[in-house]
């Protein structure tokens, strides 16, 4: 389970994850991977934002 809490301007938005993986109960690691799954992915939106407009 990942909590994200953010603070954009005067508001408060909390947003929770459920996640499955085959990896061993390490939170070191699943934080390491969904943080890596996530670059990718806005990295990816980043470069479509900018291809498309």
């Amino acid at each position: 389970m990942v909590k994200r809490v953010r603070h954009p301007g005067h508001k408060t938005t909390c947003e929770v994850q459920f996640s499955l993986s085959s990896l061993p109960a390490d939170a070191q690691k699943i934080g390491n991977a969904i943080r890596k799954h996530w670059g990718i992915e806005n990295q990816a939106h980043w470069i479509l934002d900018v291809t498309f407009n």
